[in-house]
């Protein structure tokens, strides 16, 4: 099945998803979930508890920060077979100093799936520091499953970014990264591909 649709924008100031907009019909005609992390662990809380958190180990301390404080993000599961064309993206802004913004989204594309995943951030110019630890977890699995996942930054000169993305892909499966960053006083970027043979599954 070939989805031909913008699957929606989901925007989020500092910790909250302020702004969503998604194409529910999608979930009835392909089952594809497309939602904020919030409203996705009160809807579908077993499927969130399947993958969340299980890519990085617990003694990486970014991401552990991610994991204890995060707040904000996007959950997407395409299911078996289904190819969304259009992407879904997270707009993210920081709003003032002395902001801590631990965003976390979570995707999944199961067997000969694919799906498109954009998240952009900007940060106006304010005097003090702010922080982004960020997290994108992306789970392919087998049978020729594959995603992109385009990250796209724009800090003002005072923001502390820690990207942290990672994917585990099946065998015959494929990720496409695009990453860029500008501005910032600090960037770290942690950005892996971890090839595994079996994995988890999704819902039938």
């Amino acid at each position: 099945m070939r989805l031909g649709f913008y699957l929606g924008v989901i925007g989020q100031v500092d910790g909250g998803v302020v702004y969503e907009n998604t194409k529910k019909d999608l979930e009835k005609a392909g089952g594809v979930i497309a939602m904020s992390m919030d409203e996705a662990i009160k809807r579908y809380p077993d499927l969130v508890k399947q993958y969340f958190a299980r890519v990085f180990p617990p003694e990486y301390k970014f991401a552990s920060l991610n994991i204890a404080l995060w707040g904000g993000g996007v959950f997407v599961y395409v299911p078996p077979g289904v190819h969304v064309k259009m992407p879904i993206e997270l707009v993210i802004l920081i709003s003032s100093a002395g902001v801590g913004q631990f965003e976390h989204s979570l995707i999944v594309v199961d067997e000969n799936a694919s799906a498109e995943f954009i998240v952009a951030c900007a940060a106006p110019v304010f005097t003090g520091l702010s922080l982004h630890d960020g997290m994108t977890e992306a789970y392919i699995h087998r049978g020729g499953a594959r995603v992109r996942l385009v990250d796209l930054k724009n800090w003002s000169r005072d923001v502390i970014y820690f990207g942290n993305n990672r994917a585990v892909i099946e065998e015959n499966a494929n990720v496409d990264w695009l990453s860029g960053s500008l501005g910032g006083k600090v960037t770290i970027v942690y950005p892996m591909s971890v090839l595994k043979g079996g994995l988890i599954r999704g819902p039938r």
